[in-house]
């Protein structure tokens, strides 16, 4: 087993640890619902980590999702305000 599948490996357990604490130990709050620029970002960052023993796609893809991601904060923030 390589460097990146440990990586994935790690990702996909992360993901789950974060599942676990949002959506089963927390039911009865409220939670606002994902935003398609939100979807956008998870899935572009899920397919960079699938994709990264290809260092510039993989990374590319990964970063194009942070910022996604970053953008959708920002504009729910301004949304409160």
């Amino acid at each position: 087993m390589g460097t990146s599948s440990i990586y994935v490996i790690v990702a996909i357990v992360s993901l789950a640890i974060i599942f676990i604490f949002t959506f089963l130990i927390s039911p009865g709050k409220r939670r606002s619902k994902l935003t398609p620029l939100a979807s956008i970002a998870f899935v572009l960052i899920i397919a960079g980590i699938f994709l990264s023993e290809k260092d510039a796609i993989g990374y590319g893809i990964f970063a194009i999702g942070i910022v996604f991601a970053v953008i959708d904060i920002i504009q729910k923030a301004r949304k409160k305000e």
